[in-house]
């Protein structure tokens, strides 16, 4: 299991409706509406965009990147869970 630290950045896979004028949207951190309390993002340091990028599900996807320290923040758990 890898140590994540607050300095850390994650990668996430955005659909192209969950961007509006250039911005994400809090669509990309829901399920049916609902928050999603178990968000999938790619540890940075173990990837490269590229390939974060090729395991979308369908074409059109973009990629966001995000400090750990903002989910902290939140008091959100930032686990390296690759098994999921």
């Amino acid at each position: 299991m890898e140590r994540i630290s607050p300095e850390d950045e994650l990668y996430r896979r955005v659909a192209p409706d969950q961007i509006a004028n250039g911005e994400v949207t809090s669509a990309a951190y829901k399920v049916r509406g609902n928050p999603d309390n178990h968000i999938s993002v790619d540890l940075a340091r173990l990837t490269d965009p590229a390939t974060s990028l090729a395991r979308a599900t369908k074409p059109g996807f973009r990629l966001g990147q995000l400090a750990v320290h903002v989910p902290l923040e939140l008091d959100f758990e930032v686990k390296h869970r690759p098994e999921l």
